[in-house]
């Protein structure tokens, strides 16, 4: 698929595993990945936002471009090359006519959604009168590249697909039950599928999933096969399988995708 930045095309491209994990770990994304979204005070029985809020105490997901141009090292660890990586980005702005950075993400977010996630104050506030915590977000980015072969021109663009929150427990009220409260806090730690709310980030996430559920296949294969699966994997396999059909509706009548280790690769047009 392509999609248009100040009407300039580029060729959206799932990344491989190496490398999209090498373009994850840039620290620009990194603070993106993982965020402290909301602190509580027990002994003053109030909260605060850490991020800026909007409606119903809802966080924005923002998306995400990094210019990141690989290297592999002697070891075949991959990463950023840092002089090409920033003349890519100045070379974006001028082919496409944008100011900054922020203008580009402005013209990308005209076609792909800008998702919200309510924090789930709810599902800690047995916590409250006893602790204070720090509700810390993480964020899981599907990674597509965006590239114009004819420009020599592309970039890296993450865009939210699960979240998951957790709290770390600071001061307790009472010490003598700060073990038991841990423990309750280690049990809660709710996650969400992000929606995708236009064809455009519909399409495009579900071509990085295709491409992560065929690496989880070969992997497997390599294992020896499905019996030879490991927790993690089966893991790995129902989280993507939710997700994909939470992207693809099924038609009506059409069996269900399996979540079992092993399960065929979709293709990344097909449903």
């Amino acid at each position: 698929m392509q999609i248009r930045i100040n009407r300039i095309e580029f060729e959206v491209e799932p990344v491989a595993g190496p490398l999209r994990a090498a373009v994850l770990a840039d620290p620009v994304i990194a603070r993106a990945v993982l965020r402290d979204v909301w602190e509580w005070d027990a002994a003053a029985q109030t909260g605060k936002a850490l991020v800026p809020l909007v409606q119903e105490r809802a966080v924005v997901l923002p998306n995400g471009l990094s210019f990141f141009v690989p290297r592999s090292g002697a070891d075949g660890a991959i990463t950023k090359h840092e002089a090409p990586s920033a003349s890519m980005a100045k070379r974006m702005l001028k082919v496409t006519g944008a100011r900054d950075l922020p203008e580009v993400m402005t013209a990308l977010n005209r076609v792909i959604d800008l998702p919200k996630k309510t924090l789930p104050l709810a599902t800690f506030r047995g916590l409250d009168a006893r602790a204070s915590y720090r509700l810390r977000m993480f964020t899981e980015f599907a990674v597509l590249r965006l590239n114009n072969a004819a420009r020599n021109l592309g970039a890296f663009l993450f865009l939210p697909s699960q979240v998951g929150f957790h709290a770390e427990i600071g001061e307790t009220l009472d010490p003598a039950q700060r073990e038991a409260v841990l423990a309750e806090a280690r049990g809660l730690r709710p996650g969400f599928l992000v929606p995708a709310r236009s064809e455009a980030s519909r399409g495009m996430r579900r071509a990085a999933l295709s491409r992560q559920f065929e690496e989880l296949q070969a992997e497997i294969a390599a294992l020896g096969g499905a019996d030879k699966a490991t927790d993690l994997h089966r893991i790995r396999a129902q989280r993507l399988a939710a997700e994909w059909k939470a992207l693809t509706p099924p038609a009506p009548g059409a069996p269900g995708v399996s979540a079992a280790p092993g399960l065929r690769a979709p293709a990344p047009g097909g449903g």
